[in-house]
């Protein structure tokens, strides 16, 4: 196999030939295969730490789409009390102007004699 095409050039080019027990073996370095350890063990922490943090993205986004959701129908509520809120001060300034337009008339009644 050529070693700039396989999948392990790194341990590939550490690779010795022994003979053990009468048979050829393949070995490599134990301080080579303890640092492929640790940097296998540190490449898995930080695959489970970027798995947390799209898990966390992804609650979140859930959250804030809820929560955006639940302030939408507060100000449409919102919306509908201050349109009530209007609807019963113009009928309260009709009111008030009526009275104010009848006592009008009756002054004017009083005054002028009509």
């Amino acid at each position: 196999m050529n070693k700039s095409t396989t999948d392990t050039p790194r341990t590939d080019a550490k690779i010795w030939d022994v003979v053990y027990h009468h048979k050829d073996e393949i070995v490599v370095d134990a301080d080579f295969a303890r640092e492929l350890e640790r940097e296998l063990a540190e490449t898995k922490a930080e695959v489970e730490f970027w798995k947390a943090k799209a898990h966390e993205a992804e609650f979140y986004e859930g959250k804030h789409e809820a929560e955006v959701e639940r302030l939408k129908a507060k100000l449409s509520r919102t919306i509908e009390i201050a349109d009530e809120f209007w609807k019963n001060q113009k009928q309260a300034v009709l009111v008030y102007h009526q009275e104010l337009a009848d006592e009008l008339d009756q002054i004017k009644e009083r005054i002028c004699g009509d």
